[in-house]
């Protein structure tokens, strides 16, 4: 799995948690 695939993943997860929040 390429980096940039893993930290758009990230990203995406973090910006979920924030609208969650």
């Amino acid at each position: 799995m390429p980096l940039l695939q893993i930290l758009m993943f990230g990203q995406n997860i973090l910006f979920n948690s924030c609208l969650r929040a």
